[in-house]
């Protein structure tokens, strides 16, 4: 089941997820095919729609915002956008009712990786 599953699943629906959806698949089959230049690409592309629907998503339950913000900082990651991941992460930790326990570990612990390298 994909991520925009889920979400339809949780009464989210925006088209644009969709599309961060796909191209996240192709980044993991780009990873499968040892082109990374090519996954960091499609990796950011998804993290760029992902990050747009995050920060709009304030209407939206707890849960679907969590899932979110935590995907897109996710999705800047893995497509080696430190910098992405700080500018996102760091103004979303500040805001910690509006977010699960479990995201605002996830992204304080995506935010320490970050720091360490």
């Amino acid at each position: 089941m994909s991520v925009v599953d889920n979400f339809q699943r949780l009464g989210f629906s925006d088209p644009r997820a969709r599309e961060a959806d796909r191209l996240s698949w192709e980044a993991e089959q780009a990873l499968k095919s040892n082109d990374m230049v090519k996954a960091r690409e499609l990796y950011g592309r998804a993290a760029e729609i992902e990050e747009a629907i995050a920060l709009n998503a304030y209407d939206e339950p707890i849960r679907v915002r969590s899932i979110l913000a935590v995907n897109a900082a996710t999705l800047w990651y893995k497509a080696d956008e430190w910098d992405r991941v700080q500018r996102l992460v760091c103004p979303l930790l500040s805001e910690p009712d509006q977010f699960t326990d479990d995201a605002r570990a996830e992204l304080q612990d995506l935010l320490d990786q970050v720091i360490r390298r």
